[in-house]
């Protein structure tokens, strides 16, 4: 099998694939059973949309780029600002 779009809506084939199965079926003059059924691509059961997002929310959402003075600049009280994905030294507050 090089190619097909049977079983490749949101169900992964859960639900589309019974119908090419009975049409299959159906031609072959043969069951479902004996013409065979698909194996089924995870997840087969709905999943939570919160059970997939989890943590991944606010700073966790994206990757986080840090300078290699980062450290330094972390130690000598610098307050960051977000740059894209980077997070640099935009001041250091004297105390």
């Amino acid at each position: 099998k090089r190619y097909t779009t049977l079983g490749m809506a949101t169900d992964q084939g859960r639900n589309s694939n019974v119908t090419g199965l009975a049409i299959m079926a159906e031609v072959s003059g043969r069951t479902i059973p004996q013409t065979g059924t698909t194996i089924y691509r995870p997840p087969q059961v709905p999943v939570a949309i919160g059970a997939l997002a989890g943590h991944h929310r606010d700073e966790k959402f994206h990757s986080t780029r840090l300078t290699p003075s980062h450290r330094w600049a972390a130690e000598r009280g610098a307050v960051f600002v977000d740059t894209g994905l980077w997070k640099r030294a935009q001041w250091y507050p004297l105390p």
